[in-house]
């Protein structure tokens, strides 16, 4: 009965795609840990979720016995861990997918301008050019006013700002459950400053595929520790893809000082 509702817990990551859609007609946005929430929730286990802190609390209304409890508590570390994982998963496809600024009226403005100047090499009727290029300038300088230049930066940026605070909260909420239930649970095994148990070999795998290796760990005082230079790393990454974006967003407005200020 138990590995049942363990198992429940467990949903493949497709039925949670279907279920986070589900929920998004009810809410703005679809979200996986919403969808995670609902089947842990409802698994069957004495699961209580914490809304402050993320965080799963295994709390059985009958008491287990010490090593069936010990390994309930850490199934629920485990499921918070995960819970993480998704919660950055969707935070970097958010970022990654968030909507370009729209440039190609700037693009075709330019396309034309640069048609007409070759055509000033040519021989053509100057008059009949004039009033497509008194158009275009026009059109042009209308689209250099600081409001159209910077259509849409701001929301952008706004939304970048917003998701990088998200990723950095569930990041650092990841390292303290990491940190806490290596440190919660000790290596004891009759040898142990020689191996590990599979909790403290589980909770290494782990920190070293969500946080790219980026920890120490010591067996003699039974401590994890997170690289914090790893999280502003990211702060750095995603600051460095926000000033990036911007950049290939307005090519066309630089394009229209650099034409402008040609022969």
């Amino acid at each position: 009965m138990v590995q049942k509702a363990m198992e429940n817990c467990l949903v493949d990551e497709t039925i949670l795609v279907e279920t986070a859609q589900k929920i998004a007609k009810e809410t703005e946005s679809p979200s996986l840990i919403d969808a995670f929430d609902l089947y842990v929730l409802k698994s069957g286990l004495a699961l209580e979720l914490n809304q402050d802190d993320g965080l799963f609390l295994f709390k059985p209304e009958k008491p287990y016995t010490p090593m069936a409890q010990v390994f309930m508590r850490q199934f629920a570390y485990a499921l918070s861990i995960y819970r993480v994982y998704l919660g950055v998963c969707e935070t970097y496809c958010a970022i990654y997918s968030q909507n370009r600024i729209e440039t190609q009226i700037q693009k075709d403005c330019i396309e034309s301008a640069i048609f007409l100047k070759h055509q000033l090499n040519e021989k053509v009727d100057l008059i009949s050019l004039n009033p497509e290029v008194i158009k275009i300038e026009n059109e042009i300088l209308s689209l250099l006013t600081a409001k159209k230049v910077h259509e849409g930066l701001d929301q952008f940026k706004k939304n970048i700002d917003t998701l990088k605070i998200k990723l950095v909260a569930l990041l650092e909420s990841g390292t303290n459950y990491l940190q806490d239930s290596y440190k919660e649970f000790p290596n004891n095994p009759i040898l142990w400053i020689l191996h590990d148990r599979s909790w403290h070999a589980l909770l290494k795998t782990i920190s070293g595929l969500l946080y790219a290796k980026q920890y120490y760990y010591s067996t003699l005082y039974g401590t994890l520790e997170i690289k914090k230079e790893f999280i502003s790393s990211i702060k750095s990454e995603i600051e460095e893809f926000d000033n990036a974006v911007v950049v290939i967003n307005f090519p066309a407005a630089m394009r229209y000082f650099d034409f402008l200020g040609s022969d």
